[in-house]
């Protein structure tokens, strides 16, 4: 449809940039009575290198062709009747000059490069004041603005959600296949009908495409399509020139469970990212973070820190320097030295609990080794003392009073744990409870202790935090010489009885 708006004398504006836009679909004619000495260093429109202070008449149409030709007849002083007239493609900054003259007697100028659609200014400047001018603007034959070739959806500046999200700002762009043309009509102040069908239909107007934004607040799948380009000269009529798109609900981000060294948190705090978006986490428990972002989607994280408490641990191991070279948690390995009758060693390793990229959280160990005589090495019983659940040193102290066939001082009398009593002597071995905690059973005395190996039925109960050996165990005679020292295997016999198989050396 072609539209013609009545176009009258005087709609030149003098010095300022035009905000009314005019259709010229035919040869116009307007009448210009005069130019006065007004002096505008810096006019909103360009005078295109016109350095007359002399006034400036503008006018802004919208091109219906390609073709466009300006002439202007002027009565006055023979000698100085003459104007400049150009051809803009805006006002200043952007507006740039197409088409000019320079106080040439009976000018005229023509293109036939203009984009259908698209805006341009005519500006007259007079080179003297006394002129009289007839301006004649004659366009080319009507033409269709070149039609677009689809839409994008996209977030407005400066916003990066992904995908869409309810109540998002999105913008619209129209797409061309002239670059040019495209940033000019998304750009252009006009009328474009926009229809959103889904779960919330509805039609948008949009003035300038290029400034546009909107949200959809209820999720689901929608079609969005351009229906209608309003211009000035003409109206345009789209079909499938469409794009679809899903509007997703609110973002929920369920992070996890993570387990974090307790220095790492009461040190320097911890955060599981960039993405995320609460303060340091400097505590363990359940975090809930809920945010707006810059297009205006909710998104929420979710996460779990689990604090590994990082303690001191002190171990206390006695060793006789037969026991030298001793390895601690298959990493450390200590070699006797006769004058080290007490050493303690600071293991930064700690306990091996782990955090969940598999680091070691930095507990400190406190190992201490302690060397004694044989005479009085197991005057503490203090032990046993389990190791990474894999070995069990158990101390049992002797007296000195029975004689072996040998005629040498023999175990009798050997104390260890008895239904955890700390003190009873009269019970048997097979109904000792060991718990480590100074608890003895009696030991009868065996006049063959020094043959290759015995056995002896071991009960005990088997809830309790027992392992299944070995078990070094070590008996002194109670002398700084000749100390009886046996290995002591557990063989499970059944659910609840053990073997124990010794073997002297």
């Amino acid at each position: 449809m072609i539209l013609i708006p009545v176009f009258g004398i005087g709609q030149f504006v003098l010095w300022d940039c035009p905000q009314t836009t005019h259709c010229i679909s035919s040869t116009t004619t307007v009448w210009i009575n005069s130019f006065s000495f007004v002096s505008e260093p810096n006019p909103p429109v360009s005078t295109c290198g016109s350095t007359n202070p002399y006034e400036q008449h503008n006018l802004r149409f919208e091109a219906t062709s390609s073709e466009m030709s300006v002439t202007y007849t002027a009565t006055g002083p023979a000698f100085d009747g003459f104007t400049t007239i150009s051809l803009l493609s805006d006002c200043e900054p952007s507006g740039m000059c197409l088409e000019t003259d320079q106080c040439i007697y009976i000018p005229s100028i023509s293109t036939d490069e203009l984009i259908v659609g698209a805006d341009y200014i005519i500006s007259i400047v007079g080179c003297n004041s006394d002129l009289y001018v007839n301006v004649e603007m004659e366009p080319g034959n009507f033409e269709e603005p070149e039609l677009p070739i689809g839409i994008e959806l996209n977030y407005i500046e400066n916003c990066s959600s992904e995908p869409f999200c309810k109540n998002g700002k999105m913008g619209l762009k129209v797409k061309y296949d002239d670059e040019s043309i495209e940033e000019l009509f998304n750009e252009k102040n006009t009328e474009w009908i926009v229809s959103v069908e889904g779960p919330a239909s509805s039609t948008l107007e949009v003035e300038q495409m290029s400034s546009f934004e909107f949200s959809i607040d209820e999720p689901g799948t929608y079609e969005i399509c351009l229906q209608e380009l309003n211009l000035l000269c003409n109206e345009l009529t789209f079909e499938n020139l469409c794009t679809e798109v899903t509007i997703h609900d609110d973002f929920v981000f369920e992070l996890g469970d993570y387990d974090i060294c307790e220095h790492v948190l009461a040190e320097s705090g911890w955060t599981p990212g960039e993405s995320w978006e609460g303060d340091i986490i400097t505590e363990e428990g359940f975090y809930e973070i809920i945010f707006i972002d810059e297009c205006g989607c909710k998104h929420t994280q979710r996460i779990t820190v689990n604090q590994l408490d990082e303690v001191l641990e002190e171990v206390e191991i006695e060793l006789c320097p037969e026991d030298y070279p001793y390895e601690y948690f298959n990493e450390y390995v200590y070699d006797y030295q006769w004058f080290d009758i007490e050493e303690e060693l600071e293991i930064y390793q700690g306990s091996i609990q782990r955090d969940y990229e598999n680091n070691k959280c930095d507990s400190l160990v406190l190992l201490k080794l302690i060397n004694e005589d044989a005479a009085t090495r197991c005057s503490s019983c203090e032990l046993p003392v389990s190791l990474g659940k894999s070995k069990i040193i158990y101390c049992i102290p002797f007296d000195n009073e029975a004689i072996d066939i040998s005629g040498k001082n023999n175990i009798v009398n050997a104390v260890g744990i008895d239904f955890d009593d700390n003190g009873s002597s009269n019970n048997a071995l097979w109904d000792a409870l060991f718990d480590g905690n100074l608890d003895y059973v009696v030991l009868p005395h065996f006049s063959d202790l020094n043959t290759a190996d015995f056995s002896l039925d071991f009960k005990f109960n088997k809830d309790e935090d027992f392992e299944n050996g070995p078990i070094e165990t070590l008996f002194s005679k109670g002398d700084s010489e000749d100390n009886l020292r046996y290995i002591i295997n557990v063989e499970q016999v059944t659910d609840q009885t053990f073997n124990l198989v010794a073997r002297f050396y």
